[in-house]
């Protein structure tokens, strides 16, 4: 069994990017510390969404399929222009699927310690990212060739 085809534990993750601010309704939910995060609250069509998504991933078969079916769903539960799933493979974050409004990351590596999906899986923390050149997680080369403005990636 290889890290790739079936991730580490804690090690994939689905990455959603958009053009402009994060989507949705919001309401502060309390963390363990006693501080505020936002939570985002879905409408009918969002749950039936949600709720189809549910039942096909307790159906798949392989782990493409997984990936396929989460990137898919990222993106339209969140309205996002691109949705990845990311794998962690020893010292790297593999991009192994995506759905986006153009290609962005899918097959390529970066580094645990050089990149924000690293980062999320390294803290097991969810993150968002108002703005991709303003936050010190993200290497800013990386996103200035793409659509990305902003993102939220979560364990």
């Amino acid at each position: 069994m290889n890290n790739l085809e079936h991730g580490q534990p804690g090690g994939s993750m689905a990455h959603a990017t958009m053009t402009s601010g994060i989507q949705g309704t919001r309401s502060p939910r309390k963390t363990d510390a006693g501080g505020e995060r936002p939570s985002l609250r879905l409408d009918e069509t969002g749950r039936e969404g949600l709720i189809s998504v549910i039942q096909r991933l307790s159906r798949a078969t392989s782990m493409a399929q997984i990936r396929e079916l989460v990137s898919h769903a990222a993106r339209r539960l969140t309205g996002a222009d691109g949705a990845t799933f990311v794998l962690r493979s020893g010292d790297q974050c593999v991009y192994s699927d995506e759905d986006a409004i153009s290609p962005i990351w899918k097959g390529r590596r970066f580094p645990v310690h050089g990149c924000v999906s690293g980062w999320v899986m390294s803290h097991g923390q969810p993150v968002a990212i108002e703005d991709v050149y303003r936050d010190e997680r993200v290497p800013a080369a990386a996103y200035r060739p793409t659509f990305v403005k902003s993102m939220a990636m979560v364990p």
